[in-house]
């Protein structure tokens, strides 16, 4: 992987995006294109676009489920994932796990992520790809 980040679609998004939209047991704006788009990228990786950053969203980048990208909200992601500098880091707000890609270790597990800012400040560190840099500053890996 190059330098991608990666948000991994929950295997329920598309249940969970007609449970948004159900109120007292009736559906509400829901569209059935936009169901079924969800059932196709069902636990599948899609590359985040970090032109903007949302801290409840995401914007993917275009793929074979979109010639434009997709706008993904935050309770259909499970993680978000990157591969960087010989680390993978798997995010699950506020927790952060790192794996070293060398020797397979798990270096730190659970780092939380909150007493460094607030999500969408996660989010841009991670677009810039500065979340390594500040996460060895804290621990010295």
């Amino acid at each position: 992987m190059e330098n991608k980040i990666l948000l991994k679609i929950k295997n329920n998004a598309a249940d969970l995006y007609k449970q948004n939209r159900t109120i007292e047991g009736r559906l509400i704006q829901f569209n059935q294109n936009w169901y079924d788009k969800m059932k196709s990228i069902q636990g599948e990786f899609l590359e985040l676009d970090t032109e903007f950053l949302f801290d409840n969203q995401y914007n993917t980048k275009k793929s074979k489920y979109s010639d434009v990208g997709l706008r993904i909200m935050d309770y259909m992601v499970e993680y978000i994932l990157l591969e960087l500098k010989g680390y993978r880091v798997k995010f699950n707000y506020p927790f952060i796990e790192i794996l070293e890609l060398k020797t397979g270790e798990i270096l730190k597990a659970n780092y939380h992520w909150n007493n460094k800012g607030n999500k969408l400040e996660m989010l841009e560190k991670l677009a810039k790809y500065e979340i390594i840099e500040q996460i060895k500053k804290d621990y010295i890996i």
